[in-house]
């Protein structure tokens, strides 16, 4: 009888074996959704650094192309650039162009109002003749205070002297940066593929050339900057706090074939000497 009794005690009833089932049950579930909350955590955590692993790869590509700057297109990518309109200018025989630009008086700007004004300019600068140029075209912060635009595809050789005329136009308008106005000039060189080279240092070359030649011929009235509040504005002068600089003559010219060495080089002496000499006015 007392082996009975025991057996009988050791014996579960329906309802104990249910509920330690369900306890089990509980449980496993339970830590299945510990595991699959650690899971979704583990996944956001790769989500994010693969988000910011796509960003850094993005921002190096765009440092690696454009100016930190302006955000235009850097040498490097713009030389690649190059060597890809001329292939393919070559292959339809068309014309391309290639646009030199240099701000006159920009040194001015540093001197007296500081980089960061002088950096505010730059992008300005950039944007006016992004602004500008056309869809198909390339615009290219090359250094310092020198931009280059490459004109492929033109129709007509003639087409590039007008787009340098209304870039060098657009550039000769007031900006007005931090409630000051600042008023620069810009020489433009124009090369001519094939006339002027077939090499994207050949066109640059001829292009820097013809920029020196154009800011030899403005000098010396228009390529100094002057500063007065005493005169108009009408008479390319400047109201307090800002810095002029007259509109020049010509501004756009071809680069020729012929010029010597020396003749090159007291060209751009003479003209960086006028550039950045400002003219002392009285007060």
């Amino acid at each position: 009888m007392l082996t009975a009794e025991r057996s009988k005690a050791r014996t579960s009833p329906p309802e104990a074996t249910e509920v330690a089932t369900l306890i089990r049950t509980a449980r496993t579930l339970r830590d299945a959704r510990r595991e699959i909350d650690a899971l979704r955590a583990h996944n956001a955590r790769l989500q994010r650094e693969i988000m910011q692993l796509k960003e850094r790869e993005a921002l190096t590509h765009r440092l690696a192309d454009e100016d930190e700057l302006t955000g235009l297109y850097n040498r490097r990518r713009m030389m690649q650039r190059l060597e890809s309109a001329i292939a393919l200018a070559t292959r339809h025989r068309r014309h391309l162009g290639l646009l030199f630009i240099d701000l006159d008086g920009f040194k001015v700007v540093n001197d007296r109002y500081g980089h960061a004004m002088g950096d505010a300019l730059l992008k300005s600068v950039g944007s006016r003749i992004a602004a500008r140029a056309r869809k198909s075209d390339l615009v290219c912060r090359y250094g310092g205070d020198e931009f280059v635009v490459v004109l492929p595809e033109l129709a007509e050789a003639a087409d590039a002297h007008q787009i340098a005329e209304t870039i060098r136009w657009r550039l000769a308008l007031p900006y007005v940066i931090e409630d000051t106005e600042l008023r620069v000039t810009a020489s433009v060189g124009t090369a001519l593929f094939p006339m002027d080279g077939e090499k994207p240092e050949h066109l640059l070359q001829r292009a820097d050339e013809a920029m020196y030649q154009a800011k030899a011929l403005q000098a010396p009235e228009s390529s100094r900057v002057r500063a007065d509040s005493a005169v108009a504005p009408a008479e390319a002068m400047i109201a307090p706090g800002s810095v002029a600089g007259a509109a020049p003559r010509s501004t756009a010219c071809t680069s020729s074939r012929h010029s010597g060495t020396a003749a090159n080089l007291a060209v751009r002496l003479a003209a960086r000497e006028f550039a950045e000499s400002p003219t002392p006015v009285s007060r």
